[in-house]
């Protein structure tokens, strides 16, 4: 008999990470291999643990190049725009002169 699929909250619960972070690694990639079934989403136990014998480190440097935990998410590039234009203490903003 098969193993039964989980559903994603049970395959959170089972990785210890949260949903939103499962669901992020899903779309993003990096995440543990899944079965999709109409709309629904499902993991399989075996790619679970396939998963997390992936993601097994004995150190800190270990596999640094070939990480597939670490995922992009487009919202965090924020934190990478330009500073806003210097402001005097009027709220005036300054120009080359001032």
């Amino acid at each position: 008999m098969h193993d039964p699929l989980l559903t994603p909250e049970d395959a959170a619960e089972a990785l210890k990470i949260g949903r939103s972070t499962l669901a992020k690694l899903r779309i993003y990639g990096g995440g543990p291999a899944y079965v999709k079934l109409g709309a629904s989403i499902r993991y399989r136990r075996q790619d679970l643990d396939a998963f997390l014998q992936e993601n097994s480190r004995r150190s800190t440097s270990e596999g640094i190049a070939t990480v597939t935990w670490r995922f992009r998410c487009p919202y965090r590039q924020s934190i990478f725009r330009a500073a806003p234009a210097p402001r005097s203490r009027a709220g005036r903003a300054l120009g080359p002169r001032d």
